[in-house]
C-alpha cells in the first residue's frame, strides 16, 4: 500500500495500491471501491484479472485497513477522495466499481463528478437511506463494548458471505480484530446517516452496469432495479446464487460481466 501526501481526508491521507497495466501509460483506468468492514485487497480476484489490461487502483477507505481517521465522515467526502485521489495520480478519468458500501461511494462520484467518470459498475448496493439503522446501532454498541466477538463474526459472516460461503471469514476475522473500534463506529455511523440520492441518479451521465446477487441477504433486487430505473445509461445483471460479497464468492461470474462492460466502454 501507497500512502498520499496529508492534502485530504482531514490531513491524513489514503492508502492504495496502483497496478499498473503492461499496455503502458495509455491504458484505462479501474478504480475498485470496498465495502465496510473490508479493504482493497478484496478485490483481488479483480485485480489479479485485468491488472495486465488496465491500470487498475485499489484503495482503502476511512477508517479500512491501512487509512487512519479520527473523525466522523460521509459518502460525499469519500467520493471526495477518490477525486483527490485521481488528482495525485494524474488521472483525468476512469471507470469505477464499487460493492456495497463502495457502490454508495461510486455513485456519489458519478453525481458530483460527472465529468471524470468513463464508466461505473455498481454491485450490491442502493441508493435509498438506511432502513436498518437500530440493528447497526446494537452491533455498534456490542463492537465498541467487546470488539468482533464470535457471534458479531458469525453474524458478519453470514450477512456478508452467506451459509454456504462463510469460510471465507477466516481470511478477514484477524483483520477485524484489529480495526480501532472508534473508527468501526464512524463507518458504521456513516452508513446509518447516509442520504438517500435516488433524485439525484438521473443526473448521472456514464453507462452503468449493475450487479444483483440472488442470494443477497442485505439488498433485495429492488435496489438494483431502482437504480437501473433511474441512471440513463444502465442494465442490470443478476449472479445466480451468489451472496453480498460475490467479488469474492464468485469471481469468475463477475469478472465475465465486468470484462464485457469495460470492454464496451472503452473501445
Amino acid at each position: 500500500m501507497h500512502p498520499i501526501p496529508h492534502t485530504f481526508n482531514g490531513g491524513r491521507g489514503v492508502y492504495f495500491e496502483d497496478y499498473k497495466s503492461e499496455c503502458g501509460s495509455g491504458a484505462p483506468v479501474v478504480i475498485f471501491c470496498h465495502s465496510l468492514f473490508m479493504d482493497g485487497s478484496m478485490f483481488w480476484n479483480q485485480v489479479i484479472n485485468f491488472k495486465r489490461q488496465y491500470r487498475v487502483i485499489v484503495w482503502d477507505q476511512r477508517g479500512h485497513g491501512k487509512t487512519p481517521t479520527d473523525r466522523p465522515w460521509t459518502f460525499w467526502e469519500s467520493a471526495d477522495d477518490v477525486i483527490h485521489l485521481m488528482d495525485f495520480l494524474e488521472i483525468k478519468k476512469a471507470t469505477l466499481v464499487g460493492i456495497s458500501m463502495g457502490g454508495y461511494v461510486v455513485m456519489r462520484v458519478a453525481i458530483k463528478y460527472p465529468d471524470r467518470v468513463e464508466g461505473i459498475v455498481i454491485i450490491a448496493s442502493s441508493p435509498t437511506a438506511e432502513t436498518k439503522a437500530d440493528a447497526w446501532g446494537t452491533l455498534k454498541g456490542a463492537w465498541l463494548q467487546h470488539g468482533p466477538t464470535p457471534e458479531i463474526v458469525g453474524n458478519i459472516s453470514m450477512l456478508m458471505f452467506g451459509k454456504d460461503f462463510s469460510h471465507f471469514k477466516e481470511d478477514w476475522k484477524s483483520k477485524w480484530a484489529a480495526m480501532n473500534r472508534e473508527c468501526v463506529g464512524y463507518a458504521i455511523d456513516a452508513i446509518t446517516n447516509r442520504d438517500c440520492i435516488k433524485e439525484h441518479l438521473s443526473k448521472i451521465q456514464a453507462p452503468a452496469l449493475v450487479l444483483h446477487a440472488q442470494c443477497d441477504a442485505e439488498y433485495s433486487e429492488e435496489h438494483s432495479q431502482i437504480i437501473c430505473q433511474l441512471i440513463p445509461q444502465s442494465f442490470g445483471v443478476t449472479i445466480s446464487e451468489a451472496p453480498h460479497f460475490l467479488v469474492i464468492t464468485h469471481p469468475e461470474e463477475v469478472n465475465e460481466q465486468l470484462e464485457n462492460f469495460f470492454g464496451a466502454i472503452t473501445g
